[in-house]
């Protein structure tokens, strides 16, 4: 349940998330807005991780592969790439664009066991629900 929980609000805050940055990037350009909207969430990271955490320690992730070092790398390009479509498309086919290529990439994720995910079958069931997310953004898009 709290799973559901927290994906509900995590599309939420995405979608608040990308509105925000939007405008922000219009104001100051893509790549200010960007290393700003990282700046501020280093700090408040840093803020909750002292008020939430006892134990501090970051020598276990760099025993990692450094390829799970990479998340500030694809939010600085997840960031970027959401303020350029949202400028371009709109906030609700940004999302749905954003929900197709996610789905996808996570069913990909899923099926070849990749970045140390357990491996899920990729059912017919999965097909379906990915080719109906495709219908539903041909039928947004009518009459554009």
């Amino acid at each position: 349940m709290f799973g559901f929980i927290f994906a509900l609000l995590a599309g939420f805050f995405v979608s608040l998330q990308s509105a925000v940055n939007s405008t922000l990037n219009q104001k100051i350009g893509v790549w200010p807005s960007t290393a700003l909207i990282h700046f501020i969430g280093f700090v408040f990271a840093v803020i909750l991780m002292f008020i939430f955490s006892k134990n501090i320690d970051f020598k276990p992730a760099f025993t990692l592969n450094k390829i799970y070092l990479t998340g500030g790398l694809l939010g600085v390009l997840i960031i970027s790439s959401v303020v350029m479509s949202y400028g371009l498309l709109g906030a609700s086919l940004t999302t749905i664009l954003m929900l197709f290529s996610q789905v996808i990439t996570s069913a990909v994720i899923d099926t070849k066991g990749l970045l140390g995910m357990n491996k899920m079958p990729f059912t017919s069931q999965k097909l379906f629900g990915i080719i109906i997310i495709f219908i539903g953004i041909i039928v947004f898009n009518i009459n554009k």
